[in-house]
């Protein structure tokens, strides 16, 4: 219906612009003319009364759609999204091959692209220095230990000296039997000057003890004498009584009688005094004992410390030595193989070479902004498109969020601030790509994070009511 009143339509308009054309150039008479343009005023009438209808319908279809429209935007939900943007990565990332010590190249075992497996030696480092330091700390080591076990030897007061601890060291060679011998003969000279100290003080001690058995043999000699004299007097007393006796003769007995108790008093005295220097040489003695052991325990104490010093330092040395043989931390492929020359030289801490695991698991970093922290948790959805190929051939690509960073970083060069964010690829995805299509490490992403639903209405009020809650906050 509506193709034939478009048709009507067209076929008198064209109609009227004939007549108007003819009248124009053949009518010799303005009063034709007239009448023609009254025709022509009824056509167009005629034209306007059947195109009425077609309005109306499209007024009503316009109105439809719009408020159609309406509807939708006010109730169909639209997914949110945080968009971040990233690369792809593997998910156990690149090993990248350093030298703490450095060193000079001996052997290259590997080149660019070589398959390796963990544990494999890469490259040897010369070994002649490491080596030299770990046997220089050997020696210091069997030194110490053979120092060690005479000085436990001196402290409990034995007649021997037990080495065993060098040999269960397994630090026994050539130079063990020498080490051995210098510390049996320190021992045994060390040993004789103690005993020699503390022999002379006991015999020292020998020399008074005599002198007070000499003095003990001089008291009970004058204890007899003073006994007989005692007898003597009574005697004389007696006799005197009866006047057979005289006086000075009892005086002088008596006098002797007191001279011999003033001697056994001072041999006593005698005695004392020695028996006094024989507690001191003893203590003498003691304190020779005391000072030796308190020079045992003191160098022993030293030379425990140094062994453990030493046996740390000959681990460190151990490590040093074994890292001469850079060996793979993991399997994968070389990559970046930094030197190629024998004899180079590594500096410490250098990068040698890297890594790339291979059958990896390929995950996305990507970084979100500060501003979507909030609403960008672990466990979210995400959708993954790769930048690298057209949309149309390769589709977004499902995914989750597994990991968030806990603070914010900061791109170096951009100044920019971003949170880390891991999203791991669904693998039957990655598995249903186009044979052509391929992930590699470092290939960009662009990650739509789900966020939660919203509708087409609040998307375009959103920006409006949020300029409005800031205006009607300012001073």
């Amino acid at each position: 219906m509506k193709r034939k009143i478009a048709e009507k339509f067209n076929f008198h308009k064209n109609t009227i612009k004939e007549k108007k054309a003819a009248n124009k150039n053949d009518s010799p008479f303005p009063y034709l003319a007239a009448s023609t343009q009254l025709d022509n005023a009824e056509e167009i009438k005629e034209v306007t009364e059947s195109i009425a209808p077609i309005s109306k319908w499209g007024m009503i279809i316009t109105a439809f759609v719009t408020g159609f429209f309406i509807l939708w935007a006010g109730l169909a939900p639209l997914e949110s999204a945080s968009i971040a943007t990233g690369s792809v990565v593997l998910h156990e990332n690149r090993k990248t091959i350093q030298h703490l010590e450095g060193g000079i190249i001996s052997e290259i075992l590997v080149k660019e692209g070589d398959v390796v497996t963990q544990g494999q030696p890469l490259m040897t480092l010369n070994a002649t220095s490491a080596t030299a330091q770990q046997q220089l700390l050997l020696g210091q080591l069997r030194n110490a230990l053979a120092t060690e076990a005479r000085l436990l030897a001196e402290r409990d007061d034995l007649t021997e000296v037990n080495f065993d601890s060098i040999y269960e060291a397994g630090l026994a060679n050539n130079k063990t039997e020498e080490v051995i011998a210098s510390q049996k003969r320190l021992f045994e000279t060390r040993r004789a000057t103690i005993i020699g100290q503390v022999d002379i003080l006991q015999e020292r001690i020998m020399q008074y003890n005599d002198q007070i058995e000499g003095l003990s043999a001089q008291i009970n000699e004058v204890k007899a004498q003073s006994a007989l004299i005692g007898e003597e007097v009574k005697t004389v007393s007696h006799l005197l009584d009866k006047g057979l006796e005289q006086k000075p003769r009892l005086l002088a007995l008596k006098r002797k009688q007191s001279e011999l108790k003033g001697q056994a008093a001072q041999f006593i005295s005698e005695i004392a005094t020695i028996q006094g220097s024989i507690s001191e040489v003893q203590l003498q003695m003691i304190n020779v004992q005391n000072e030796y052991l308190k020079e045992v325990m003191t160098e022993l104490k030293d030379v425990q410390q140094q062994v453990s010093d030493l046996r740390e330092k000959l681990l460190a040395s151990g490590d040093v030595l074994e890292r001469t043989i850079i060996v793979a931390p993991q399997s994968g492929k070389i990559t970046g193989l930094q030197f190629h020359t024998l004899g180079g030289v590594i500096a410490p801490g250098a990068q040698i070479m890297d890594i790339v695991p291979q059958n990896d698991k390929l995950i996305v970093e990507a970084r979100v902004k500060p501003e979507d922290i909030d609403i960008v948790r672990e466990g979210l959805e995400a959708k993954v498109m790769l930048s690298a190929y057209k949309s149309r051939f390769v589709p977004r690509l499902n995914g989750e969020v597994i990991y968030l960073s806990a603070d914010k970083f900061t791109d170096e060069q951009t100044g920019q601030h971003y949170f880390l964010a891991r999203i791991e690829i669904n693998e039957e995805e990655i598995d249903n790509l186009a044979a052509n299509v391929e992930l590699y490490p470092g290939m960009p992403a662009e990650s739509f994070i789900k966020t939660g639903e919203s509708t087409f209405l609040n998307y375009l009020a959103s920006p409006i009511i949020d300029s409005f809650r800031r205006s009607f906050k300012e001073r």
